[in-house]
């Protein structure tokens, strides 16, 4: 069954092969130029997004904001539109992250600028969506959204990932990675420290130490400790993963927010999973399918480390179950929850 007649992407331009996606897709998309002038590209974006917006408008159109403070401008601009003309539009901002403690660490005075737009835009909004229950639990009491706000969490984005090859027993080493942006609000340079203390009180061990990314704790990298593979693209991820044994994720609590995609891929691929047991892993994650230390405890995760070395089949236990976790969480739940939200 056909929801919409058409569908618009307003959006930054990306590859060209997502475009293109798009397009096989029936979807019309229309891009705004990528600049390096991160206001710069927040006002260009806004002023060429409203002006599409209001020319392609029909009445009962749904407009589903992804973010609650790069997109507030359109937000705010297009209620104004709205509740002046009497168009019948409904405003859905979709929030993936907790943006504005994510800007505070690379900057107070944005961050606390984008908290007021933040603010006006879900006040302004019809409907609130959360992709996790620590995300919703920020923001439905902080902004008062309870009767308006729901959870959606992410989805596996592909099912490929549910076919690769399990962990394999007889493999000599086991091949542990970082995956995603080099910053500290993912904990990137714990994971280093980890891997130093670890390599100091273990010279020969079976573990290989890797890293997947880019971000500006980069030069923080000890070739010698850690294999740096640099920037890499989604079409990546299924490689990467069947490359690699164990994912680590050390979202810091209070920044990171959401059910991460990059937890659910690892998932899928039957994966080992070591995570701060914190409410943005444990809302997925238990005991029985992944390795959950406590935050910021290096000498744990040291001791976790040391553990998989000798213990391999627990190892591969944890990994099986969280693909069992992970077929809960398909396209199809995603997008069945999405429409019940909207269309209620």
């Amino acid at each position: 069954m056909r929801l919409y007649g058409k569908v618009f992407v307003y959006h930054v331009i990306a590859a060209q092969k997502r475009a293109e996606e798009l397009s096989e897709q029936g979807i019309i998309s229309i891009a705004c130029p990528r600049y390096s002038n991160g206001i710069g590209q927040v006002l260009r974006f806004s002023f060429k997004s409203i002006w599409h917006l209001m020319k392609n408008e029909r009445a009962g159109d749904e407009v589903v904001l992804i973010g609650s403070t790069f997109v507030s401008f359109v937000g705010i601009a297009l209620w104004i539109y709205r509740t002046v003309l009497f168009k019948n539009i409904k405003i859905i901002t979709w929030i993936r992250s907790i943006a504005v403690q994510e800007l505070s660490v690379r900057s107070p005075y944005i961050a606390k600028v984008a908290g007021v737009f933040e603010y006006v835009l879900l006040g302004m909004s019809d409907k609130v969506i959360m992709n996790g229950h620590d995300t919703y639990a920020f923001y439905a009491d902080k902004y008062h959204l309870r009767g308006k706000a729901f959870t959606v969490e992410n989805a596996v984005p592909n099912d490929e990932l549910f076919s690769v090859c399990p962990i394999s027993e007889e493999k000599v080493y086991i091949d542990i990675a970082y995956t995603g942006r080099y910053s500290s609000a993912k904990g990137f340079e714990i994971y280093l420290e980890s891997v130093k203390r670890f390599v100091a009180n273990n010279p020969v061990s079976n573990i290989r130490f890797h890293c997947y990314g880019h971000g500006p704790l980069a030069d923080l990298i000890d070739v010698d400790l850690v294999v740096d593979h640099g920037k890499y693209t989604p079409e990546k991820i299924i490689a990467i993963l069947e490359q690699t044994d164990i994912v680590v994720f050390f979202n810091k609590s209070g920044i990171a927010a959401g059910v991460s995609h990059s937890l659910l891929e690892t998932m899928a691929a039957a994966r080992g999973i070591i995570a701060w047991d914190n409410k943005i892993h444990n809302q997925v994650c238990d005991e029985k399918m992944a390795y959950l230390v406590p935050e910021n405890d290096i000498d744990n995760l040291v001791k976790i480390y040391e553990d998989i070395c000798n213990n391999r089949q627990n190892l591969v236990k944890k990994a099986v179950a969280a693909r069992r976790c992970a077929e809960g969480y398909s396209i199809l739940n995603h997008i069945r929850k999405f429409i019940g939200i909207v269309r209620e």
